[in-house]
């Protein structure tokens, strides 16, 4: 898919390919331009391009456009020089995976262990933090040989510090911007992995979803979205809402409508319970395990924002979704039965549907059956399903059962081949060309 969120199952699918590049000359036939890992590899392999000169266009492109859509938080200060020794070990005729020296934006709740860049979800409570080691996810990644560009924006704390902040929204990272109009809506968490790709700031990016964060934003701006199901990738070293929900990666029929009206509110009451008290122990057992942080509590971050609420924009944006968390005291009788019913509501309604119906997958615009693959912990996968009247992105999503994305991938494959609906956004958004000599945030962020 050419434009997908990327996650660690897809590895096990990768074929092993020997690349070999006699000179670093590059060509100008290369076009970086909605470039595909394969279109990449070949580029490789005819000498069109090298590594550290593929990293330095996607920095260049993130400097012009990222000041105004801010999908990219901070660059991995190494990322050329990691390029430029695989590009030597490439030479020397060393056997490489097909991600080999692709670079990667992973999402800003994702560890990525270096000097100088921290795991932030967001919040400036985070900078300074120094994780242990690389999420798991991340680890292979890098040994596979793909190139860790940087960070990519999201909605703080991955959307459960407010109940109204906006989508895309951080005050680490800034207001993310939609790249075919900077008036539209984002989506979240998995905003800045959305809007990077969409904008071409890295070839593939890691987001990670909850509840909708990496459909709902790759439908919002125009990429394939792969929701993996619930502990088929790893979550460790993951700044989590929830391990029971919490997942790596990216109008239906009359029966979905009725079973969206019918149980949507009953799904919504018992989720928010558990998430938020899930949040309070998952967050905290996070924290705790850094290997040096200003905050190790929930409470130390609801502390932290009162204190530097300028910063943290509390008055625009409370943390009542924190100070609602916060009030739980460990998983009690009424959080286990909120999540009994969860579960029964997957079980009776999503699930039994797609058994007695004998279903591979459901096809939905929108966000509506969301909730319900969500609870269950079931896959989903959205690609570019056409534009509307505004020329605004809208996705066409498809929804399986547990472990079922071999199905769902060859099914929305089959659709995108099929209908190649996604169109790269206009080229005249607004484009900066910036000083010379600024820090590497300065220039991410226009700030002089």
């Amino acid at each position: 898919m050419a434009k997908a969120f990327f996650f660690f199952s897809l590895l096990l699918l990768q074929t092993l390919l020997i690349i070999i590049i006699a000179t670093s000359h590059v060509h100008a036939m290369f076009q970086l331009k909605e470039a595909t890992i394969d279109e990449i590899q070949s580029a490789f392999a005819r000498n069109e391009i090298t590594s550290k000169h593929l990293v330095k266009l996607y920095k260049d492109e993130i400097f012009k456009r990222n000041p105004i859509l801010r999908g990219v938080s901070d660059l991995n200060p190494d990322a050329e020089f990691e390029a430029e020794k695989a590009d030597q070990e490439r030479l020397a005729g060393k056997r490489g995976t097909k991600l080999s020296e692709i670079p990667v934006l992973v999402k800003d709740n994702i560890d990525f262990k270096k000097k100088k860049m921290s795991t932030t979800a967001g919040s400036y409570a985070l900078v300074g933090s120094v994780v242990a080691e690389d999420a798991f996810v991340v680890k292979k990644l890098r040994e596979a040989g793909a190139i860790i560009i940087g960070k990519a924006t999201l909605k703080q704390w991955n959307g459960f510090r407010s109940y109204n902040m906006p989508g895309g929204w951080s005050a680490y990272g800034g207001q993310g911007k939609n790249p075919y109009n900077l008036s539209n809506e984002v989506c979240g968490s998995s905003s800045g992995s959305a809007i990077s790709m969409a904008a071409n700031f890295a070839t593939v990016s890691l987001g990670t979803e909850t509840d909708g964060s990496i459909i709902c934003p790759s439908s919002y701006n125009s990429v394939v979205g792969i929701k993996p199901t619930v502990n088929l990738t790893s979550r460790s070293g993951v700044v989590p809402i929830s391990r029971r929900q919490d997942s790596v990666g990216d109008e239906g029929a009359t029966l979905v409508d009725d079973i969206v009206i019918e149980k949507s509110e009953e799904i919504y009451e018992n989720a928010m319970i558990a998430l938020l008290a899930e949040l309070k122990r998952d967050l905290n057992s996070y924290l705790q395990n850094l290997v040096s942080s200003p905050v190790r509590s929930l409470a130390d971050l609801i502390t932290f924002n009162y204190k530097h609420y300028v910063l943290e924009k509390i008055v625009e944006y409370p943390q009542d979704m924190f100070l609602d968390a916060n009030k739980f005291d460990g998983i009690s009788k009424e959080v286990q039965e909120a999540i009994s019913n969860l579960e029964r509501l997957s079980e009776n309604g999503f699930e039994k549907m797609m058994k007695e119906k004998k279903l591979d997958a459901l096809i939905y615009v929108g966000q509506k059956l969301v909730p319900f693959l969500a609870v269950g912990g079931h896959p989903a996968i959205t690609v570019p399903g056409g534009y509307n009247n505004e020329k605004m992105p809208l996705g066409v999503s498809f929804g399986g059962l547990k472990y079922l994305e071999p199905t769902l991938i060859e099914i929305a494959y089959s659709f995108e081949q099929a209908t190649k609906k996604r169109r790269p956004p206009p080229d005249d958004l607004i484009i900066l060309q910036l000083p010379q000599g600024r820090s590497r945030r300065a220039a991410l962020f226009n700030k002089y």
